[in-house]
């Protein structure tokens, strides 16, 4: 388009170069912008620690359900998030946590009959699944 000096040829090549400049710093902005969440397992509780929040720890005792929660919130933010919900509060943490690979195991071996379903299915719109409940004794 410069070349044959159309108008537009100048503000395109300006446009196309500025998105290849945000493709190139775009990584390096995201880590920066998105501390990492790091998940603590002991064998009485379970935290969730992160620089720009208060940590959250809930006993595996306390926990009466489990929820997978999605939000239309990402990519820049976490927009899956696992809540462990207690009776006197909880602790909720995004399935990217560092630390999340051990939770498949706690899962299986502390909730049985816990609901894989809306994890496999994932979801990026606003969304509240149960995927474990205690039972009511």
């Amino acid at each position: 388009m410069i070349r044959q000096g159309e108008s537009w040829g100048w503000p395109a090549a300006i446009f196309f170069g500025v998105c290849f400049v945000i493709a190139i710093f775009e990584p390096k902005l995201r880590t920066r912008t998105n501390p990492v969440y790091r998940l603590l397992i002991t064998p009485d509780d379970i935290a969730c620690e992160h620089p720009r929040r208060a940590r959250e720890s809930i006993r595996w005792d306390d926990i009466v359900r489990v929820w997978y929660v999605t939000t239309s919130h990402g990519p820049r933010v976490p927009d899956e998030w696992i809540l462990l919900e207690g009776t006197n509060g909880g602790c909720s943490f995004p399935t990217e946590a560092e630390g999340m690979d051990a939770m498949w195991d706690e899962f299986e071996s502390r909730f049985s009959g816990f609901d894989y379903d809306p994890l496999i299915k994932g979801g990026t719109s606003d969304a509240k699944h149960l995927c474990w409940e205690r039972k009511s004794q």
